[in-house]
Order: C-alpha cells, then sequence, then structure tokens
C-alpha cells in the first residue's frame, strides 16, 4: 500500500487515523501480509523509519525532505527494495494524484496488479495542476487493474473522465464503532469545559472557505440577533481565509485527537457538514458525517453530491449549499426540531470486507 502520511489534518501513523490506517488494519486482521509505504511531504529530519510493525502492519515511513526530485526519487528506489523483498500480489495505491501514477508506474514496472483507492476527487487537489500531472493521472487511473471510489458520484465521474478499463467500485468511508457512539450531553460539555445553557452548533475537520466555512460563520452571526444565546464549536484545521478572531462566540478547539471527537459531537446541539458546489464538494464523502451520523448528533448537511443521497429522507438536514438564508432558517429549524438521521452506518470491518473481494476479485 502506497500513501501520504498526513491527510485531514492528522498523521497516518501517528493519530491511526482513518481510511488509509483501517482498511490495511482489517485487511491485516483478515490473515494478509500487509506491508505500507508512507511519505510525508513535510521536512523530517529523519528520512526513513524501517521496518515498523504495528497491528500487524510492516510500516516503513519515509520524508520527502527539502528537494522534491530527489526525495520522490530516492522514495521510489526504497519502494522498488521492498517490492523485491515483499513479492506482493498486489499494489494497493490512495491518498493523491501522484501516489496514483507512482503506484500505478511500479506496478507496470514489476507486473503486479494496481487497484487505484479514490476518497476524493484528486483533480480538486491543487497538486493536479502542475503540468502533466492531471493528465499522467487519468491515464493511471485508466490503466488500473481496480479503481475503487467513496462514492456513487465519484465513480460516475471517473468513469466519464478516466475510462477505466479495470473493474471499478464503490466503497464507502465508515467508522469505529466503538468509539462513535452517544454521550451524556452535560458531561460532554463540562468535559470541554463548554456553557451548558448555550446552543451549540459545530464544524469539525478541515475548515476552509472554498468548503463553506465562512458561510456558516455569516449565517450564525445572523441567527445571533434572535438568538442571542446561539455560539459556534469548531474542531479542526483552520486555513488561512478563516478569520474567527474578532468572535468571541467562537469555541476553537484545535486539532483534537481524534477520540476526542465524539465527545464534542455529543455535546453540541447541532453538528454541521459545510460544502460547496464545487469539483471537490459534488465528488467527495466527507468522513465527519458518518461520525455525526454515527453518534446521532443532529447533523446539517450542504444538498450537494453524496450527501443528497444520504439524507434524501431527511430533507430537514439539508440546505442549499450557496445559499446564506437556506443555512440561515435550516440551522434555525434543526435548533428547534433536533433531527438526526437514523442510518446504519458501516463499520471499517464490513468495508475492509468488500475490500478484501474487491482485490481477490482483481487476482
Amino acid at each position: 500500500m502506497l500513501t501520504k502520511r498526513n491527510y485531514m489534518g492528522k498523521d497516518l501513523f501517528g493519530d491511526k487515523f482513518g481510511r488509509f490506517y483501517e482498511f490495511p488494519k482489517e485487511l491485516a486482521l483478515k490473515g494478509h501480509d500487509v506491508v505500507v509505504c508512507s511519505m510525508s511531504y513535510r521536512y523530517s529530519p529523519v528520512s526513513e523509519i524501517s521496518p515498523i510493525e504495528l497491528d500487524r502492519i510492516h510500516w516503513y515511513l519515509h520524508s520527502i525532505g527539502e528537494n522534491w526530485g530527489t526525495g520522490i526519487f530516492k522514495w521510489l528506489s526504497t519502494i522498488s527494495r521492498k517490492i523485491i523483498e515483499f513479492s506482493p500480489n498486489v499494489i494497493f495505491t490512495c491518498s493523491d494524484a501522484l501516489h496514483v501514477i507512482l503506484g500505478c508506474k511500479l506496478a507496470r514496472k514489476f507486473n503486479i496488479p494496481v487497484v487505484v483507492d479514490l476518497y476524493d476527487n484528486f483533480e480538486s487537489f491543487g497538486m493536479t495542476k502542475l503540468p502533466g500531472v492531471s493528465r499522467a493521472y487519468r491515464h493511471s487511473v485508466k490503466g488500473a487493474d481496480g479503481v475503487v471510489c467513496v462514492s456513487d458520484p465519484l465513480r460516475d465521474y471517473v468513469i466519464k473522465t478516466c475510462q477505466p478499463t479495470g473493474k471499478v467500485d464503490v466503497i464507502e468511508n465508515a467508522v469505529v464503532s466503538d468509539v462513535f457512539f452517544p454521550r451524556n450531553r452535560d458531561e460532554c460539555r463540562q468535559y470541554f469545559k463548554l456553557p451548558p445553557e448555550q446552543k451549540l452548533v459545530c464544524s469539525i475537520g478541515g475548515l476552509h472557505s472554498n468548503r463553506g466555512f465562512n458561510m456558516l460563520l455569516d449565517a450564525v452571526a445572523i441567527l445571533r440577533q434572535e438568538i442571542n444565546n446561539l455560539e459556534i464549536v469548531i474542531a479542526g484545521q483552520k486555513h488561512r481565509s478563516i478569520n474567527i478572531r474578532d468572535k468571541d462566540w467562537v469555541h476553537d478547539f484545535g486539532n483534537l485527537p481524534h477520540q476526542e471527537i465524539p465527545k464534542l459531537l455529543s455535546a453540541v446541539d447541532l453538528a454541521m457538514v459545510c460544502n460547496k458546489d464545487s469539483s471537490f464538494g459534488r465528488y467527495c464523502f466527507p468522513q465527519k458525517a458518518q461520525e455525526i451520523i454515527a453518534n446521532r448528533t443532529p447533523i446539517l448537511a450542504a444538498n450537494i453530491g453524496v450527501m443528497s443521497g444520504v439524507l434524501r429522507d431527511f430533507p430537514q438536514c439539508l440546505y442549499d449549499p450557496d445559499n446564506v438564508h437556506s443555512l440561515v432558517s435550516a440551522i434555525r429549524s434543526q435548533l428547534v426540531h433536533k433531527v438526526s438521521a437514523d442510518i446504519e452506518v458501516m463499520t471499517w470491518e464490513q468495508q475492509a470486507t468488500k475490500l478484501n473481494n474487491f482485490i481477490k476479485g482483481i487476482l
């Protein structure tokens, strides 16, 4: 498995977080021998730690360093050695366009089947704006033996734009069931020292203007004129486009450990899944949506992409992604009616079973 190390504001290895941690862990539990080669784009004085054994997985960690050309060449040499030593049945490559391109090149070089995992529309990432990257990415997806997409809209988009010749399937995000479940609201507020009587709206994860977070700030500012005890709780990585310095009604917890997120979700009245009608918003499947639903916290999501389908039976939980008045109205309604989405959320073990069967089909 080839993946970047840092994503969604988390450290894959250090935080043991998300799709690229849970899939190899669950596959290892099913009896597979799994090697994860994880590259960080951030500079580190330690270029490689070889190997680390964790959760039955062999981890090889690498920092690309200050010189991208040299760093990528060294990384490719390292992975090539591991492929020769390990002799894998399949290469599973994921996380961004560069890893898709490099993983597919290595698969062709060593004549090994390759499965590409698309957890987002990678063409909406800044990396594909570099000359030649988008073309190489589409060519790699087209030639892969298997392509796994995080959502139905993304699968349809990939089939249209990349015309993959291999097998294509959808495997959505999931949750760790023994982490995300409802907790006592008052106890959770006390844990975070949040005011007990305030109306609290929460946004977790990436906080970015191009994902609609600034519109949430505007909507709450409008609503505070009639609901003066309304405040916002945030946890995650803030982009420089986000300015909350003059807003004393915003509680900022920064990058909380992932295990603390369900407590925060249980402390609030409403949890948001903000997004815009964009090349990112139309094809992503927000991890936090699954976590909010599993936590049984009232949810409000932008009516775009996969969320339109997930919440189709709960129209009270959707708002127009480009209309602040729609968002104001939806927040007002949800603070009164507190509708949570009674939907079964898949576990990573269940989704890994689907992935296991998909890979067997490729082989």
